[in-house]
């Protein structure tokens, strides 16, 4: 009997597969060659070593069925998925499948129902080629070879690597806040930030649209209030969400943010917080800053026309996957404000948002861009006495991310 990382080492490896043959069923043609070899060894390799399909079998059709719902041809996928666990265990995916429907009913999950309801179980492969294809002396699963020769047989088919996206299924995706900081208690020190609230209100009509539900908007909050924020945010139920987002609007410093009554919160404390909540593993907890990184307003740099050179299970995953920090500015230097348009940032991330063509590193790239190149956000540094304009200073859009996986909203 195998033991469990053995396992689910095979597990996942049969979902990958699953992934690495979702480009040929766009085109209606089941994978052949390699691709096809890798997958029939791997799922002999359960037999092999002993592993009950009665088992495993039904967290193993869950997960299919989560990673290829959305596909072009997920009927053809699903198919020829349960062809081969039917010649490695007859019987056995018929009787989870129907368990699992009843379930899945039971959950009102129509797409996935829809997705089971559908499989008639009539082998498209002749059962002999199955048989053939079994025959041989079956190798070790692809997930238990050592790294280099997975990174071959992964790579030697010679398609591009496609790169998956995190599920976006549930309405609402998730609850948003934003925190909007416009009046501190020593203006002289931290001034009014007049212009955010058009940013909070075009962020509150953006993340609704985006299919958010309910986005809290918390103004003025101090440093402790915001904290506490975080923390009823962990102590929700996001077990039917597939994500978490978090506008911050105040004044800053590189990696924190001004609480109203002066107090600086470090953005890390706040996303550790959410690190450690359970309903939020392994699903996207996406924030945008818009603070000051620092006080600099650095001259911008002259661009040559005639040069360009153009630029490439939840429970074992590292602590900090799965977060996207979108700056408004890069570290040490200012974010600038329309006193009534509102911010630079937040008003070209909510037109693009809003249009949500892309996925959302894509999206924020492009806002990335125009902040940092159209004329119209080029500022004019001016001497304090005589108003003289020393230099021209263009705001840089920052982001960090570990997230694993595209986000499509």
């Amino acid at each position: 009997m195998a033991n469990r990382p053995q396992v689910r080492a095979i597990t996942k490896n049969l979902t990958m597969l699953i992934d690495t043959i979702d480009a040929a069923a766009n085109k209606s043609d089941f994978p052949t060659g390699l691709q096809e070899k890798e997958f029939i060894t791997s799922a002999g390799a359960f037999a092999a070593q002993g592993v009950s399909f009665k088992e495993r079998l039904s967290d193993m059709i869950k997960a299919v069925t989560t990673k290829i719902q959305y596909a072009k041809s997920p009927q053809q996928l699903f198919e020829k998925f349960i062809q081969i666990v039917e010649r490695v265990a007859p019987g056995t995916a018929i009787q989870v499948i129907e368990t699992y429907k009843l379930q899945v009913d039971a959950d009102g999950d129509s797409s996935v129902l829809d997705l089971l309801g559908k499989q008639d179980m009539k082998p498209a492969v002749p059962v002999q080629q199955l048989d053939d294809q079994l025959k041989p002396t079956l190798e070790p699963a692809v997930a238990q070879q050592p790294a280099h020769k997975r990174h071959r047989m992964e790579t030697d088919s010679g398609s591009k690597p496609r790169v998956p996206c995190y599920r976006m299924s549930q309405k609402p995706h998730g609850v948003a806040i934003i925190i909007n900081n416009v009046h501190f208690f020593d203006p002289k020190v931290l001034s009014t930030r007049d212009g955010s609230d058009t940013d909070s209100n075009n962020l509150e009509r953006t993340l609704k649209g985006l299919g958010y539900k309910p986005v809290m908007v918390l103004e003025d909050r101090k440093g402790d209030q915001i904290t506490r924020a975080f923390r009823d945010v962990c102590e929700m139920d996001h077990s039917k969400h597939d994500s978490f987002v978090c506008c911050l609007l105040s004044h800053g410093m590189e990696g924190a943010v001004y609480g109203k009554d002066g107090q600086l919160v470090k953005i890390r404390d706040l996303s550790k917080k959410l690190a450690r909540c359970e309903g939020l593993q392994g699903k996207p907890k996406i924030f945008f800053i818009q603070t000051c990184q620092g006080s600099d307003k650095p001259e911008e740099l002259k661009k040559d026309d005639d040069k360009h050179d153009p630029d490439k299970d939840v429970a074992s995953l590292p602590r900090d996957s799965d977060f996207f920090f979108g700056y408004a500015t890069s570290p040490e230097t200012v974010a600038l404000r329309n006193e009534v348009t509102g911010t630079w940032y937040i008003h070209e991330l909510c037109q693009v948002l809003e249009e949500n063509k892309h996925d959302l590193v894509t999206m924020v790239t492009l806002v990335h861009n125009t902040v940092a190149t159209e004329d119209k956000y080029r500022y004019p540094v001016e001497d304090k006495i005589t108003k003289k304009v020393l230099h021209y200073y263009r705001q840089q859009p920052q982001l960090v991310s570990t997230l694993r996986h595209q986000v499509k909203f």
